[in-house]
């Protein structure tokens, strides 16, 4: 069966700067597409080399919970351009790294860019799959890890019955995602109203954020068990300001408002910015 690609506007911009070499887009976004994370918000480094850097820490908070090791093998499902494969290379040693995307034009960029390490013991594979369709034998996968990309998945119950299947005994998922209050969801409804359409234009077919309680009953549902949950909100904060002004520079006033949704949705405590760990049950 084919799998159709998700409409990601904002996506689409990124591939059609890399294509064109804007320099703004490459300095940003050739690596990493997602948010960053700075350890000290009040004084965080806003120029783009700052956001690139707060990105990488984004990815590392992931590393923290995946228990790795020489002999591990591990599939970042989402991967985007390789960001997170290159540096889990970085990391570590002896680990058999797969970079999973149902967007054959982020394969190809990542192939290009992302080598193993000399010395490292490292193997690196990238992949075109759907992230509900996992091209691995059961129980074949130490660790998987989604950084900022389960909304575009097709269902988030279906990628974790597959992540479930691939998984070892005892093996760990670690996800990134917004997620809703439950307490203040009407709040959300009358706040998205307005920036429907930017939303829409920007992210395209992002699923909506799910609580916290969903993501465990979905988690025990596919005989996983929800073991953590890293809230690194406050040190998202600084997105809000580096990236209206990046995307502005673009010309891209749309994006902007839809920036300031998530701002003002995170700000009003609608959604937390969650690192979520998932670990087989026995």
């Amino acid at each position: 069966m084919t799998s159709r690609i998700p409409a990601m506007p904002y996506i689409e911009a990124v591939l059609d700067g890399l294509r064109t070499e804007n320099e703004i887009i490459t300095s940003a976004w050739s690596k990493n597409l997602h948010w960053g994370y700075w350890a000290s918000p009040d004084a965080a480094d806003l120029s783009i080399e700052g956001y690139c850097r707060a990105m990488d820490e984004l990815t590392r908070r992931h590393f923290l919970h995946l228990e790795l090791g020489p002999g591990k093998r591990v599939a970042d499902v989402g991967c985007g351009l390789g960001g997170a494969i290159s540096l889990l290379d970085e990391t570590f040693e002896g680990l058999e790294l797969v970079g999973v995307n149902i967007d054959a034009r982020q394969i190809e960029h990542a192939r290009a860019n992302v080598k193993p390490r000399p010395g490292s013991n490292n193997r690196i594979d990238f992949v075109v799959a759907d992230a509900c369709q996992l091209p691995f034998e059961n129980g074949c996968l130490d660790a998987v890890l989604s950084v900022e990309c389960i909304f575009h998945f097709p269902s988030r119950n279906r990628y974790l019955a597959e992540v479930r299947r691939v998984l070892k005994p005892g093996g760990r998922l670690v996800v990134s995602d917004f997620v809703a209050n439950p307490f203040r969801l009407p709040l959300l409804a009358l706040l998205y109203l307005p920036f429907h359409s930017a939303v829409r234009g920007t992210y395209g077919e992002a699923a909506p954020p799910p609580t916290r309680g969903l993501y465990r009953r979905l988690a025990r549902r596919n005989g996983l068990e929800l073991v953590h949950v890293d809230d690194v909100t406050a040190n998202t904060l600084p997105n809000y300001k580096v990236l209206p002004r990046i995307v502005r520079q673009l010309g891209r006033d749309s994006a902007v408002r839809a920036v300031r949704f998530l701002e003002y949705a995170t700000r009003l405590g609608v959604y937390t910015y969650d690192i979520l760990t998932f670990r087989t049950r026995e």
